[in-house]
């Protein structure tokens, strides 16, 4: 027979785990926010980008590349699209067209796209495996694309938090 305040202990404990859960979503709704509405150009973009490179090191693996930054602005919106970054496969460098992205959240998923393709390059990707399909056939950038979509959130608000705490 269970005695009256061991039920009671763990409706107390349920309704605590409760609370938990409830205000880690509502933190993470707000970092989620913060992603979606702030712009690349009011943060410190190089901090930002070191934490999101830390985090896909720590969790995607691999050493770091070469960054570099691009304050060009898209002349148009089909150019807009087309270059938010890029991977150089024999000097190791990504490059950010950091003006060129809507918000955090779509920066943060270049930087996971492009840090993808130094893993792949690690892993014995070449330009000459990689050009051999168009871009919108790519089963690289179909890895790229996939890898970041599912991590942006974790290293997104990764990032945001180091910045924050800095």
């Amino acid at each position: 027979m269970i005695s009256g305040g061991i039920i009671a202990f763990a409706v107390g404990a349920g309704i605590g785990l409760v609370i938990q859960i409830v205000q880690i979503f509502i933190e993470t709704s707000a970092e989620i926010d913060l992603l979606d509405n702030t712009s690349i150009d009011t943060i410190d973009v190089k901090s930002y980008t070191q934490s999101c490179i830390e985090w896909c090191s720590k969790n995607l693996g691999g050493h770091p590349p070469i960054l570099k930054y691009s304050r060009a602005k898209p002349t148009n919106t089909e150019q807009k699209k087309m270059l938010l970054g890029t991977y150089d496969f024999n000097s190791e460098v990504v490059t950010m067209y950091t003006l060129r992205h809507e918000n955090l959240r779509e920066y943060t998923n270049t930087v996971i796209h492009e840090y993808q393709h130094h893993i792949q390059k690690l892993n014995g990707v070449t330009q000459n495996k990689y050009s051999r399909y168009e871009y919108e056939t790519n089963p690289f950038e179909f890895e790229c694309n996939r890898v970041a979509d599912a991590h942006t959130l974790n290293c997104g608000i990764y990032a945001l938090k180091k910045l924050q705490a800095a």
